[in-house]
């Protein structure tokens, strides 16, 4: 992944971080709650993603569908 967020930051406070995010917190909001730089929010969504990307590469192989809805958090 090239980012060293895993090494530095404990588990709890990288979930957190992710919980914020998910929830739709803005990373500049996210630094000052958690006491982090902007920087390895960044990073730390950065890993979050490619780690996904990796996992639904593997996990999500032929599928047959006539319809496809996404919904979206942010528009």
């Amino acid at each position: 992944m090239g980012h060293e967020v895993s090494e530095v930051l404990p588990l709890a406070k990288r979930a957190h971080i992710l919980e914020l995010l998910c929830e739709g917190v803005s990373m500049r909001s996210i630094e000052r709650v958690v006491g982090c730089s902007i920087n390895t929010v960044d990073k730390l969504l950065w890993d979050a993603g490619e780690a996904a990307l990796t996992y639904h590469d593997k996990a999500v192989r032929g599928i047959k569908s006539q319809r496809i809805q996404c919904d979206e958090i942010w528009s």
